[in-house]
C-alpha cells in the first residue's frame, strides 16, 4: 500500500484495513524491550487493557 498523511484520511473512509495500516505498516520487532508501550483501547474496554497491560510489564 502506498504511504497515507494522516490529514489526507477522511472520516468516512475509516474501516478496520485503514487503521490496521496507520497502526502497524512499516514495524519491525527487534526483539528487544522496550522502555515505552501504547495500550490502544476505549472506555468501554479499560479494564481488560490496563490488566493485559500491567500482565506484560511484570513479565519483563
Amino acid at each position: 500500500m502506498s504511504k497515507i498523511k494522516l490529514s489526507q484520511i477522511k472520516d468516512e473512509c475509516f474501516d478496520d484495513n485503514l487503521i490496521q495500516t496507520i497502526v502497524y505498516s512499516d514495524i519491525e520487532d527487534d526483539g528487544l524491550n522496550a522502555e515505552y508501550a501504547l495500550v490502544f483501547g476505549n472506555s468501554l474496554l479499560m479494564k481488560e487493557r490496563v490488566s493485559t497491560a500491567l500482565d506484560i510489564y511484570h513479565m519483563n
